[in-house]
């Protein structure tokens, strides 16, 4: 544990911070494992090294390990590729699920940087389309209404 991640895990986690919250956020966390901690400060939470961290890193490295071997000069097949992210998917989302009762691929549609969007169902594209057609067709007739004029 490097001293920046140490300070800012016992500045989040001091004697003062938990005087001074309220009792109501007091009976949301705990002294061991404590959920609320797991969940509402995660980045900070995840700082502390547990043997959660290292699994994950351990993880990520037997699902490199269990697609397919590729050379430095050969591209990694489609594959391999997909047999390793839904090995690293399958431990993760568990995880993940437990501590925030929400899938990993639905948390990572809410971080913009990522640009992922759930995939609509048909009735979403329908209406979407639907939706863009009325809106062209009102832009139409507006347009027509300022240049329309009586023909002799």
């Amino acid at each position: 544990m490097n001293s920046k991640g140490r300070a800012q895990y016992q500045d989040t986690y001091s004697v003062e911070n938990w005087k001074a919250l309220n009792t109501t956020q007091k009976k949301q966390h705990t002294l061991s494992n404590c959920e609320g901690c797991q969940v509402h400060y995660y980045d900070i939470h995840y700082l502390f090294p547990s043997g959660e961290t290292f699994k994950s890193q351990k993880l990520f490295k037997e699902a490199l390990a269990s697609g397919v071997r590729t050379q430095s000069k050969v591209k990694p097949m489609q594959k391999s590729i997909k047999t390793a992210v839904k090995h690293i998917y399958t431990k993760v989302n568990g995880h993940f699920e437990k501590i925030v009762k929400v899938s990993f691929a639905e948390a990572q549609t809410k971080v913009k940087e990522l640009q992922l969007q759930k995939k609509k169902d048909a009735i979403g594209k329908k209406r979407q389309h639907c939706q863009r057609a009325r809106q062209e067709k009102t832009k139409i007739q507006d347009e027509w209404s300022k240049r329309d004029c009586d023909a002799m």
